[in-house]
């Protein structure tokens, strides 16, 4: 089956679920859609590539790699993940971080991630921290190995997978891409995550590009947003929210506009 052509067709978003991937579908209500959205709506007028930090086991490229195909888009998608589970832990990562932190985290965040907290620990049991709060728990149970045999069974031939710790890969990969990035979303949870991807990411993105912040509005990964907010006080660069609505995270990103 050629399932580029068949999941661009279906509105059901079960049927991506079974695939354990994103839905890429108009109407879809995945935390991607705006990624998606952005990428539909502007392969054919911007240039540069895509980028992802924070793969696990593909949910979210693999979706892209299909959306593409179906765009008839020749554009490519890096994916990075160290594979290996969180490489360690800033103390901007600690749930306590929430709290300290008014000048960034308003109120009624602060008291969902405290409900968010106490949840996980009837979930599991004992003290939580960020190693243990997700329900995927730090994530080290991919492998490039089964990523990359889960790409070549969609067929898709415009993904590339990188492994390593981000401040390994991500310096190389610059040091050696002589392109631009049309797009990004970044996916990684942690403070040092954000760090090290979010400015040199930035620095590659063509006008109206957009990088995505998946834990910006995070009840569990406060170091995301402090990783952002130091970004945003060393350069131009703005936020803008993509989507508030009743019942749902906010949904936020960067757009480059100069």
């Amino acid at each position: 089956m050629d399932f580029s052509q068949f999941l661009n067709e279906q509105t059901d978003d079960w049927i991506f679920n079974s695939l354990g991937i994103e839905s890429f579908n108009l109407t879809s209500r995945s935390r991607l859609r705006h990624w998606f959205t952005h990428v539909r709506n502007n392969h054919l007028i911007l240039k540069g590539d895509i980028l992802e930090f924070g793969v696990y086991k593909g949910g979210g490229v693999i979706a892209m790699g299909l959306l593409l195909k179906s765009l008839g888009s020749n554009k490519k998608i890096y994916a990075f993940d160290s594979f290996s589970g969180f490489p360690g832990y800033h103390k901007n990562d600690d749930l306590s971080v929430f709290e300290k932190r008014p000048d960034i985290f308003e109120k009624d965040l602060v008291k969902k991630a405290a409900l968010c907290k106490e949840i996980a620990e009837w979930r599991v049991g004992e003290e939580i921290t960020p190693e243990n709060i997700s329900t995927s728990g730090n994530f080290s149970d991919a492998t490039k190995q089964s990523l990359e045999q889960k790409i070549k069974k969609f067929g898709l031939d415009n993904v590339e997978v990188i492994e390593g710790d981000f401040k390994d890969t991500v310096p190389s990969f610059f040091n050696n891409f002589k392109g631009s990035v049309f797009s990004a979303n970044i996916d990684c949870d942690l403070y040092a995550g954000y760090k090290e991807s979010l400015a040199p990411t930035y620095n590659r993105c063509v006008i109206g590009s957009m990088i995505y912040l998946d834990e910006y509005y995070s009840l569990k990964f406060p170091g995301a947003r402090v990783a952002v907010h130091e970004f945003l006080d060393q350069s131009s660069a703005n936020l803008t929210l993509l989507s508030s609505d009743e019942n749902d995270f906010e949904r936020w990103a960067i757009i480059k506009e100069k």
